[in-house]
């Protein structure tokens, strides 16, 4: 497994999550017989197995908010999920939002507006107003999907699919972990943090399962994923001198913009023209073919 070393960046800045209301909801406390049925699905190798598995033969693409831009599918859906599956890939990034009955959503902006037929702040919906909304493209264009429930997109994504969990302002962490824990999905899910205190939050909240933190919220023990940001990758030693278990994730947000020279040494490349990017890096194998050579 390489080991390449890479710079030193600045991690971004995320709203601390604010409680939510204390009231149970039935997609938070997920039944024996619920868990029972996801685990029919073969299994997948634990995240850090892929990336250690995948690491020598180039980065995982991930789909930056859970789908392909370029093609013009809707973010955060389940429906563009299945896609990427289709397609091959193994891995979305897709961001959590919460609604007022505590509801766990896949959504990445505060009000409904602009991407959706919804109209209003997401924190103040409730369940039953998810059926009245309907997703837009990145052009504008109408789907038929719904906002899907991350503890729907769990259920599918069983074996099929890794995610890294990007939590928005309404998200609260606890309820969340709590629902991934609950189905039995911890393995497969890697749960952003960008400041070090949202990564001590998380670390002990769901210790077995892996953080994505800025460099300077390196962990001296554990599997983890560091966050390098979307510019110029350098060499730093230090990043791999306190945890030998780390693995990079790189992002190219951008159709246009060249890669860095040294790109496949990153484990993960996080973004939003996948199908693009699978071109450009010349991988004659989907993630999914890669993978099951390696197991």
């Amino acid at each position: 497994m390489k080991r390449t070393l890479f710079g030193f960046i600045s991690s971004l800045a995320l709203a601390a999550c604010d409680p939510a209301p204390q009231s149970s909801v039935e997609n938070i406390n997920t039944t024996k017989t619920e868990i029972a049925q996801t685990e029919t699905v073969a299994a997948l190798p634990s995240i850090a197995s892929t990336l250690s598995c995948l690491s020598d033969s180039g980065p995982i693409l991930a789909l930056h908010r859970g789908r392909d831009k370029g093609l013009d599918q809707a973010e955060n859906a389940l429906e563009t999920l299945k896609l990427a599956y289709e397609a091959g890939f193994i891995m979305g990034e897709v961001d959590i939002a919460q609604i007022k009955d505590r509801t766990i959503i896949l959504f990445h902006d505060g009000v409904w507006e602009e991407k959706t037929t919804g109209r209003g702040v997401v924190a103040a919906s409730t369940a039953g107003d998810l059926d009245k909304i309907l997703l837009k493209t990145p052009r504008g264009e109408f789907t038929s999907y719904r906002p899907a429930t991350l503890s729907q997109v769990l259920d599918w994504a069983k074996g099929k699919l890794y995610l890294e969990i990007d939590f928005k302002s309404s998200a609260n962490e606890a309820d969340v972990v709590a629902l991934i824990s609950n189905k039995n999905m911890g393995p497969q899910v890697i749960l952003i943090a960008y400041y070090p205190e949202q990564a001590a939050r998380l670390r002990a909240l769901a210790p077995d399962m892996m953080i994505s933190v800025s460099p300077n919220a390196i962990d001296e023990t554990g599997d983890q994923l560091v966050w390098l940001g979307t510019d110029d990758i350098s060499e730093d030693e230090e990043i791999f001198v306190r945890n030998p278990k780390t693995y990079t994730a790189f992002g190219q947000f951008s159709a246009r913009r060249a890669l860095p020279d040294n790109w496949r040494n990153v484990d993960i490349l996080v973004t939003d023209y996948a199908s693009e990017l699978m071109g450009k890096i010349g991988q004659n194998q989907t993630d999914q073919e890669r993978l099951a050579d390696c197991r």
